[in-house]
């Protein structure tokens, strides 16, 4: 299988997690438009490891 795109990986995150289609598709375009926006603002390249990072295996707090 090939490996996920950031954010092909984030849209199946929010699936997993219970959100309809719709939904989830609406909050992957709204995080698109904001980093673009932020990243227009700053005149810097658009990187998809910066607007859909992998989620941290660090916060996972130790019982």
């Amino acid at each position: 299988m090939p490996s996920l795109t950031p954010s092909q990986a984030h849209y199946r995150r929010l699936r997993e997690q219970g959100d309809w289609h719709a939904p989830a598709q609406r909050n992957l375009f709204n995080r698109m438009i904001g980093r673009l926006y932020h990243r227009l603002q700053k005149r810097e390249l658009l990187d998809g490891q910066f607007a859909f990072p992998a989620p941290s295996q660090t916060g996972v707090a130790a019982a």
